[in-house]
């Protein structure tokens, strides 16, 4: 019995089996992470947060976004549920916290091995179930190595080792289950219990929704399935579902209008369409790199600045970015020539293709962003990608099918070596905002926050030196500007931080409107 067929029996009738694997994968793989700290986002989220700490205001954080003192409109009331359950369970030990992250993302790598198994069938072709020696195997060994390679990849570190980032893996945990409820709820005999998993299905769309807004696109990807993909179901019954996903989605909205205040956080609206296309060509390609060689992981990534044309020095340093654009420009080439050849796989190369596709759009930078490029973006992205490589796989002979599942195999443990050693930089805050800045991430929030973590410790020198350098080069950028005010009347320079600090009544007034952390400019 070879390689595949001995693979395909155990994990087609022991899915206890597969879930202990990604279980323990994850695990080694965040294991740093468990031991870390509240980085960033999260001393505001599980420290400020008036919400965390009682369930009594359960219902009160549908009626406000995430952050109450931000311009940002993230609406995920069930983020702060999650962490109205860690409390409980672990109080202010951020081990707790840590292990809820890896628990979401690792049961998410579940599900997305449960849904392929239950969708891949129709999408391969019988021809590769038919041959002398694969009877069927592929199909639970295709979903096996894409959800652990999924699961273990470094690019997730952002959704998974930062508790600030576990959105990303709620929304897809309820969202897969989700889909699998309603597969469950078209397999059952009886009317009760099919309806019953249905409004179970489209409640946990809604928790998925109120988890983050990238559920919407898990909506998209059910309803492409359902319409494109899915010939068992009757036009009734595809109908049907999408209506009743359209009356959550309402509901949604109408829930998303409850907080008030906030602007939407978006880019540039002015540049152009061309731009805009480079700069989704770019996004394509650094997302594919990560993907393939996952070495270049930082926060604050950017894959466009204007100073790289600002001499012939700076833009050969920045030729990277040139070189994105014709990677992406050959993955879109790949995409179109894979989805054309006949062969097994095709169906499912373009199911895949279309999972990518739905997912990259949003953040493709063909609609303003508030970013460039985010690695914890291509969360949900990723799994089509990996799953069109493995449509890509059923083209090739059976001899090279297991030479591809052997070295799936083998290509686990460098990422998850890789993974664990990124971890390790989300461990700690100092180390993490070095790590930033030396990969090339050191934007004004980096370097304040820096600064931040040597002010906290007493090290006012360390933090000055930062400090006065980032309004040496941004003087409008208040925040730094005010903390250089403070950092310097702590250590007695009260004539030089008087400079810093003294707004009029106009000026503190528009400082605590563009800064929402500003306000005590405004009250001094």
């Amino acid at each position: 019995m070879n390689y595949l067929k001995r693979l395909a029996v155990n994990l087609t009738a022991r899915n206890w089996a597969v879930f202990a694997v990604l279980f323990a994968a994850g695990v080694v793989a965040y294991a740093p992470a468990l031991q870390g700290e509240f980085i960033w986002d999260d001393k505001y989220l599980v420290g400020q947060n008036p919400f965390f700490k009682s369930p009594v205001f359960i219902f009160e954080v549908f009626r406000h976004y995430l952050y109450l003192d931000s311009f940002a409109i993230y609406y995920r009331p069930v983020q702060n549920i999650s962490y109205m359950l860690d409390y409980w369970l672990w109080f202010r030990n951020p081990f707790g916290y840590h292990l809820s992250n890896v628990c979401y993302h690792v049961l998410a790598a579940f599900l997305v091995f449960l849904l392929l198994k239950k969708i891949l069938p129709p999408l391969i072709s019988t021809a590769v179930a038919d041959e002398k020696n694969a009877p069927g195997e592929y199909r639970p060994v295709l979903a096996f190595f894409v959800s652990l390679l999924w699961g273990v990849h470094p690019i997730h570190n952002a959704a998974v080792a930062y508790v600030a980032g576990r959105a990303d893996s709620i929304a897809c945990v309820f969202a897969l289950t989700a889909w699998l409820l309603y597969i469950r709820a078209t397999e059952s005999p009886g009317t009760p219990v099919k309806w019953a998993l249905q409004a179970a299905a489209l409640f946990c769309f809604l928790i998925g929704l109120c988890a983050k807004e990238i559920a919407f696109i898990w909506m998209a990807l059910f309803a492409s399935h359902l319409f494109f993909f899915d010939q068992k179901k009757s036009v009734r019954q595809k109908i049907g579902a999408v209506s009743a996903v359209t009356l959550v989605l309402c509901f949604y909205v109408f829930l998303r209008h409850l907080p008030t205040g906030g602007v939407p956080m978006a880019g540039d609206p002015t540049r152009s369409f061309a731009g805009r296309f480079i700069l989704m060509l770019r996004a394509l390609g650094d997302y594919t790199m990560l993907i393939f060689f996952p070495g270049d992981l930082h926060m604050d990534r950017i894959i466009f600045t204007t100073n790289a044309y600002k001499s012939a020095a700076i833009w050969e340093e920045a030729i990277r970015f040139e070189y994105l654009s014709i990677v992406g420009t050959l993955v879109i080439c790949a995409f179109a020539v894979m989805a054309f050849k006949k062969d097994s796989g095709q169906r499912l190369r373009i199911f895949a293709i279309a999972w990518f596709v739905l997912g990259f759009l949003p953040i493709s930078n063909l609609f303003p962003l508030n970013a460039q490029s985010a690695e914890h973006w291509i969360y949900m992205p990723s799994i089509g990608f990996l799953l069109f490589l493995g449509g890509c796989v059923l083209s090739l002979p059976e001899k090279f099918r297991t030479l591809a599942a052997v070295v799936a195999t083998i290509a686990v443990v460098p990422l998850t070596m890789r993974t664990s050693a990124r971890s390790y930089d989300w461990a700690d805050n100092e180390r993490f905002y070095l790590q930033t800045i030396q990969a090339g991430g050191g934007s004004t929030r980096i370097n304040l926050n820096l600064a931040l973590v040597y002010s906290g410790r007493g090290d006012n020198a360390k933090a000055e030196k930062i400090l006065r350098d980032i309004v040496r080069r941004f003087p409008d950028y208040l925040p730094a500007k005010i903390n250089l005010g403070i950092n310097l009347r702590t250590q007695g320079k009260n004539k030089e931080a008087e400079t810093c600090l003294n707004f009029d009544k106009a000026a503190a007034d528009l400082a605590s409107k563009e800064y929402e952390h500003t306000w005590s400019a405004q009250l001094n």
